[in-house]
């Protein structure tokens, strides 16, 4: 009977032995995981936030070049002046003057 319970105590030991190593490697490993989880989900964060600012820009810029779009499809003074001007379209005996609509009444 005495052999019977150092064998039982033994089986115990080893179970509680094996059962507190795998937990304290579990804990271990929750730790550092969850430290570098921490970090990932910062960063993470920032470049949502970083994308988010950009998307932002981009659709200021999208509604600004919309307008000019749409300014350029409705003035046609507009776009003559921007097609001689900016893109060269003069002929050789054309000379362009312009006044500047500011100055004209004072």
């Amino acid at each position: 009977m005495l052999q019977a319970m150092r064998e039982r105590y033994r089986e115990v030991s080893f179970v509680v032995v094996i059962t507190l190593t795998l937990g304290l490697f579990s804990l271990h490993a929750i730790f550092i995981k969850g430290d570098k989880l921490h970090t990932l989900v910062q960063e993470r964060n920032f470049e949502i936030e970083r994308l988010q600012s950009y998307d932002v820009m981009l659709s200021a810029e999208i509604s600004a070049l919309r307008a000019e779009i749409s300014e350029l499809k409705t003035d046609s003074e507009e776009t003559s002046l921007i097609a001689r001007t900016l893109l060269g379209m003069v002929d050789r005996d054309e000379v362009i003057y312009q006044l500047n609509q500011d100055h004209l009444g004072d």
